[in-house]
């Protein structure tokens, strides 16, 4: 897809609706009426869940693995500010690397991949790098944009319009996660037709 240079497209509002197109575009392409499973992870099952708040009819159903789950603050749940987010996380993150390998070498370490099967980190690498002209290979998605996905989240909450979701709804939990189990079915508690599972 493009990478527009404007921050303020990376609204991850922008993303859900943009789901919403390309599941339209698919059934205008194969005459269906509707999707008939939507499956997102992490930020992907963020979007899904928001293209199926605004479009409620497009998903017969949704799954989600782990999703993002951002919630504006009020006096009852505001949580304390992070010491340090993953957009902070993404400015100093090395972009261009001597070679696949050398990447891959590079990766190996990191505390993130270690509970990775080293196939899926090869494929992670070979996929997510490009080779450059010059013989380098760099990140396909740049630390810039990168800052701006994460910035987009600010102000996304799934909460106020979870009602909106008509699809029947399996949310994921990840006991390794970074939201609780309680988080998620407080979210399903809010979808007409939702069950949490793990």
């Amino acid at each position: 897809s493009s990478n527009p240079s404007d921050p303020a497209a990376y609204a991850w509002a922008n993303f859900a609706a943009d789901l919403g197109v390309v599941a339209e575009t698919l059934l205008a392409r194969s005459g269906g009426d509707s999707i008939h499973l939507a499956v997102g992870h992490s930020f992907g099952g963020t979007c899904t869940l928001g293209a199926a708040a605004v479009r409620p009819a497009l998903f017969e159903r949704v799954l989600t693995l782990d999703p993002v789950l951002i919630r504006m603050p009020t006096q009852r749940n505001a949580p304390q500010a992070p010491s340090r987010s993953p957009g902070d996380r993404s400015k100093s993150r090395t972009a261009v690397f001597s070679s696949f390998e050398a990447a891959l070498a590079g990766w190996q370490g990191k505390p993130l991949f270690q509970s990775w099967h080293p196939a899926v980190l090869r494929d992670y690498v070979y996929q997510g790098l490009v080779e450059r002209s010059d013989g380098q290979v760099e990140l396909r998605c740049s630390p810039e944009i990168e800052v701006a996905v994460f910035a987009g989240a600010r102000g996304y909450d799934l909460f106020p319009v979870a009602e909106r979701i008509t699809a029947l709804t399996r949310i994921c939990w990840a006991e390794r996660g970074d939201f609780s189990l309680d988080t998620y079915r407080a979210l399903a508690g809010l979808i007409q037709h939702a069950q949490v599972g793990t």
